[in-house]
């Protein structure tokens, strides 16, 4: 029998792909084994962090190993998520903007605007 190891430390992502292959004939599906750090992800594309996952736990496993990464594509964003997951500082700002706007939230004021909104649609 084959081993393909899917290679997440996500156990709901392990979940859902052996349910997606649970009748690949010959195949044996298994969870990365533990104490097994986690990489990097440096690339520029789920394509790119998928094939780096997929090497770098490859060597760890017998048999083949089975990486993939997703996220949200915003074209408006146009690479800002990634620069803000590798930018400390650019980080930091955006998190501490956040904070501030987030303190002069309230719930009163929500649901004014969603009620203005409501009438207006009526």
């Amino acid at each position: 029998m084959k081993t393909l190891t899917i290679a997440t430390t996500n156990p709901g992502k392990v979940h859902e792909v052996r349910l997606a292959l649970q009748d690949l004939a010959g195949w044996k599906i298994d969870p990365l084994p533990l104490g097994i750090r986690e990489i990097e992800e440096s690339g520029t594309t789920f394509l790119e962090n998928a094939t780096l996952k997929a090497a770098y736990y490859s060597r760890f496993v017998e048999g083949l190993a089975l990486a993939d990464d997703s996220g949200l594509a915003v074209d408006a964003l146009a690479g800002a998520m990634i620069d803000l997951a590798r930018d400390a500082a650019l980080h930091e700002r955006v998190q501490q903007q956040a904070l501030a706007r987030a303190r002069r939230f309230s719930w009163a004021c929500s649901a004014a605007a969603t009620l203005r909104a409501y009438r207006s649609a009526l």
